[in-house]
């Protein structure tokens, strides 16, 4: 994290960092800072597909699976071959209940 701070301090507009240190933080189960690092990547990369993926795994982490569905979706929009956007879309519907849409998501 210190090392993504450091780089921040000299490129704040350095989307890698704020993605490299929110996970980190996610890692360390600080999740909202980590969320909030990968919305400043977005903010940075708006069309990054990877980024929209990561952010959208930290709100399931969070549960808030209406905006990671919302984001997943986003995410197979930009680019539709993108595998783990598929799974993750799975496992947000299924935490919704909506075991139909879960399996359409994974087939």
């Amino acid at each position: 994290i210190e090392d993504c701070d450091l780089c921040l301090r000299l490129n704040p507009r350095e989307a890698g960092a704020f993605v490299l240190r929110g996970s980190a933080y996610i890692a360390m189960n600080s999740k909202r800072e980590g969320l909030e690092d990968l919305q400043q990547a977005i903010l940075l990369k708006p069309h990054d597909p990877a980024i929209l993926c990561s952010k959208a795994s930290a709100e399931v982490l969070l549960k808030q699976y209406d905006q990671a569905i919302l984001d997943f979706n986003k995410c197979l929009e930009l680019s539709p071959a993108y595998a783990r956007a598929y799974l993750g879309l799975g496992s947000a519907y299924m935490n919704t209940g909506n075991e139909p849409k879960a399996i359409e998501a994974l087939s």
